[in-house]
């Protein structure tokens, strides 16, 4: 990752408050998407690898210059590990355009992108996990974990 993008990173996750710093959702309302190109979630950790000083594995997505229509809400997502890059979208489940996504580590080499439904579903708090990112230095993979539909 480059120190310009890094700066930016941590420029933006620093100047959110304390529940965004932590990818956190306000349980107490309803996930609004916010305007297209705006960052909704990320996370950065440093490579562990021996020669690796310096690199970093991170996630981020972002609202596409499209916005899906129909219930559905698709985001931009872009992963880096090192020198190397992915870049993939991800779909909410189909009638989910209120859910807001969120990035959680597992490990050094795993991000896991998921949800949690809130108010809109009973006040459910628990992190339902929906796609994974793993990343070390033979490469990148963005995978789904899990489906749901939202009625």
């Amino acid at each position: 990752m480059c120190r310009w993008q890094l700066a930016f990173l941590l420029f933006w996750t620093t100047s959110c408050n304390s529940s965004k710093l932590h990818n956190e959702p306000s349980l107490d309302s309803e996930w609004q998407v916010p305007p297209a190109g705006s960052i909704v979630a990320a996370d950065s950790i440093e490579v562990d690898e021996d020669l690796s000083k310096g690199l970093y594995f991170s996630v981020y997505l972002k609202v596409p210059q499209t916005i899906g229509g129909g219930g559905t809400q698709y985001y931009e997502l872009d992963a880096k590990y090192g020198h190397g890059e992915a870049k993939s979208e991800i779909v909410m489940p189909r009638g989910g355009e209120h859910l807001q996504p969120l990035i959680h580590r597992k490990d050094a080499h795993h991000f896991i992108i998921g949800f949690i439904p809130g108010k809109a579903f009973g006040g459910d708090t628990s992190f339902l996990e929906y796609y994974q990112v793993t990343g070390n230095m033979q490469g990148i993979s963005i995978e789904p974990l899990k489906s749901f539909q939202i009625n």
